[in-house]
């Protein structure tokens, strides 16, 4: 009694409908939140409107924002899994910290300290929409897509047992610190996952997570921002010439000193995440090879020779014939826009948009012509 019940008050905006509408009986625009979450469940539904959503702004409601975080929400399940699945005779320590961390394992914990800093601060400066997306990024990108595909090869690896058990610590911490970061916002899934990582009594009784700055490690972030970069230009030339996703293809590096010594000492991120086998990493000076596909990334060149990578004949057909489509397409459109009677009733923003599409078109055709051309010269 006589003690003020809080110190602040956070007004939201209004929820409305796709149209913008304020939502009620008489429109009959309004939405069970009940039947949503009977679909997609009452953790994406609290995300959805959480993400996006800034102090002072309505916002419009969305069922495929809903079903996209009824997808994350399946993607941290799944990920979730794939960590207890691997922690059988495992024992999770927080105090007892490996020694023997490898360049993504300090790379993710680094970033996990950066996710609570900025998280806390989105928070305490009463920015949830932030503060989700922060979460969504590093739960879906960084931790699931990255590292638990970099810790793969290290938990199968059973001649090396330490190495796996030094995986398993870095899969643990990150996992149990994120459900606790996350569960304000999905408090439900949160908690059936955190009690099977932690054994503990509630998330909810939980301490809230503080930033450790012996895992604070800036250098490792740019060192595997490099590696990524590479792994990504890989797929990329790959995926230029449809090369098949299990099929394994040579990659030759070129390389400063100190960027070498990084590629050489995590070849197998690269042979796992791009197919690229064998890695061959060499200086700048060396000589580089004839007939391969090439990309730069920051002081380094990437060469993926093409012989044994494709069928050339057969590429050269496919694109070929993806060139005769394009054109067509380019025709038609061409066509469209020289009538008249087509710009005059038209409203502007199709018009516009007819136009954008030919210059795509135009520019794929163009990208295509000469990567034909490049390969018959072969």
């Amino acid at each position: 009694l006589n003690e003020k019940p809080f110190s602040d008050v956070f007004i939201t905006g209004l929820i409305r409908d796709q149209q913008g509408r304020k939502m009620s009986k008489s429109l009959g625009n309004g939405i069970d939140p009940l039947d949503v979450i009977e679909n997609y469940g009452a953790d994406a539904l609290r995300f959805a409107l959480i993400s996006g959503n800034t102090p002072g702004n309505d916002m419009r409601f969305n069922i495929e924002k809903v079903e996209t975080y009824r997808n994350f929400a399946n993607k941290i399940w799944n990920a979730s899994r794939f960590v207890l699945m691997n922690l059988a005779d495992y024992e999770y320590d927080s105090k007892n910290v490996p020694a023997d961390f490898v360049l993504a394992d300090r790379w993710i914990l680094s970033r996990l300290q950066m996710l609570i800093t900025n998280v806390t601060s989105a928070l305490d400066n009463y920015e949830p929409g932030e503060a989700s997306r922060l979460l969504y990024e590093f739960i879906w990108d960084e931790f699931c897509d990255w590292y638990i595909e970099m810790a793969k090869s290290r938990l199968y690896d059973k001649t090396n047992p330490e190495y796996a058990s030094t995986a398993k610590w870095v899969l643990t911490h990150v996992l149990e610190k994120t459900m606790r970061l996350l569960h304000p916002f999905m408090p439900f899934i949160t908690e059936e996952i955190w009690q099977n990582v932690a054994k503990g009594e509630s998330v909810m009784v939980s301490l809230w997570p503080t930033a450790d700055n012996q895992f604070a490690d800036i250098a490792a972030q740019s060192e595997m921002t490099f590696v990524m970069n590479c792994v990504r230009a890989v797929r990329n030339l790959r995926a230029e010439v449809n090369t098949p996703p299990g099929k394994k293809s040579e990659a030759i590096i070129y390389a400063p000193d100190v960027d070498a010594e990084i590629l050489t000492a995590n070849s197998n991120i690269l042979n796992n995440l791009a197919s690229a086998t064998p890695l061959v990493v060499r200086p700048l000076s060396a000589g580089r090879v004839d007939d391969a596909m090439i990309a730069v990334v920051e002081n380094s060149e990437i060469y993926l020779p093409l012989k044994g990578l494709i069928d050339i004949d057969l590429e050269i057909k496919r694109l070929d014939k993806e060139l005769e489509s394009l054109k067509k397409e380019t025709a038609r459109l061409e066509a469209k826009l020289e009538n008249s009677a087509f710009i005059a009733k038209a409203p502007l923003e199709v018009v516009a948009k007819e136009r954008d599409k030919l210059n795509e078109y135009q520019e794929k055709y163009s990208k295509i012509a000469e990567r034909s051309k490049y390969l018959r010269g072969l």
